[in-house]
């Protein structure tokens, strides 16, 4: 399991978020809770894929800000108030490349067995991602995973 590394620039997502343990999340209903906002969000959009941000909550220990949505540009504002913005600062990610039937299994393995090269750690003050691709895909279509990571 080597992941290529790539640098992103600063983005947001604009979307839906819920505070939960990510083993928790009913990931399909928040993704339909977006489908309901996905017209007025693409509009919006910087691309056609799809972005789900893992923004950890320090004071809550294992809990996250899960945030379905799209990728606009940092500063947008959200065009009503059932979505929000979630800024994504760039830098540096390891990203890993798998399918919709093996993304629980590739998560595991990142925070499970996968090791950062020496001098360089996981930057849990960003979110981890997942961007899937645009409509019509099939299962079989690659998702990418990046997971922040620094230098020390």
């Amino acid at each position: 399991m080597d992941p290529t590394f790539e640098d992103i620039e600063s983005f947001a997502i604009l979307g839906i978020t819920c505070r939960s343990a990510p083993d928790q999340i009913d990931y399909e209903g928040e993704w339909r809770r977006f489908d309901r906002y996905a017209a007025v969000a693409k509009e919006l959009a910087l691309d056609d894929q799809y972005y789900a941000g893992y923004f950890m909550v320090e004071s809550q220990g294992e809990l996250v800000d899960f945030c379905a949505g799209v990728a606009v540009p940092v500063g947008a504002t959200s065009p009503n108030d059932e979505m929000v913005v979630r800024d994504v600062p760039g830098g540096c990610y390891a990203m890993f490349t798998c399918t919709m039937p093996t993304l629980s299994q590739t998560w595991a393995s990142i925070y499970g067995e996968w090791r950062p090269p020496e001098d360089t750690t996981i930057d849990h003050t960003r979110p981890d991602l997942e961007v899937f691709p645009a409509e019509g895909s099939t299962k079989e279509a690659p998702i990418r995973i990046l997971v922040p990571v620094k230098t020390s």
